[in-house]
């Protein structure tokens, strides 16, 4: 969803029906109104039958603990979200040391890297505009498929404005 951890625990299961995400960041009070990609509809779909399943109906948060059929506080889920990254990390090591943050980062490089121009990924994560340069900075510096797609742009540009040099 690429929002911060406290807005995706308390994000309401109506937000599924709307099949978009329309909230104000707890944070930033950032007005964020995008739809959801299919995968992320299929998962918080998958969400809200495991909470069926195990009986727990009065949680109106999509994510809750399966344990107390509450939401999830922010320290417990800390735990929770170490315990899924260390099972994660036996099948791909790599994320032994992420946190939940890093998904936020993930959200914002991915989009970038499909294309996003930077208001259009500020208007999906409401990131600021700084925070957004900071992490395309720290992840994208060196893409070399982005920069051969910008050159050739450059050249489809000049070849139709008729620039020779």
């Amino acid at each position: 969803s690429s929002q911060r951890q406290a807005d995706v625990l308390a994000m309401p299961e109506t937000l599924i029906d709307a099949g978009a995400l329309r909230l104000s960041q707890m944070k930033t009070k950032a007005r964020v109104d995008a739809p959801m990609t299919p995968q992320l509809l299929e998962r918080l779909e998958t969400a809200r039958r495991r909470k069926r399943l195990a009986g727990i109906w009065q949680a109106r948060e999509i994510v809750v603990s399966e344990a107390t059929g509450r939401a999830y506080r922010a320290d417990h889920f800390r735990h929770t979200f170490a315990d899924v990254r260390a099972v994660a990390a036996q099948a791909c090591p790599s994320v032994a040391s992420k946190h939940f943050q890093d998904l936020r980062d993930t959200a914002v490089t991915r989009l970038a890297l499909a294309g996003c121009d930077l208001i259009r990924i500020i208007a999906i994560t409401g990131h600021s505009a700084a925070s957004v340069q900071m992490i395309m900075k720290h992840y994208l510096t060196l893409n070399s498929a982005m920069a051969a797609d910008a050159i050739g742009k450059l050249v489809a540009w000049m070849e139709k404005e008729g620039v020779r040099a």
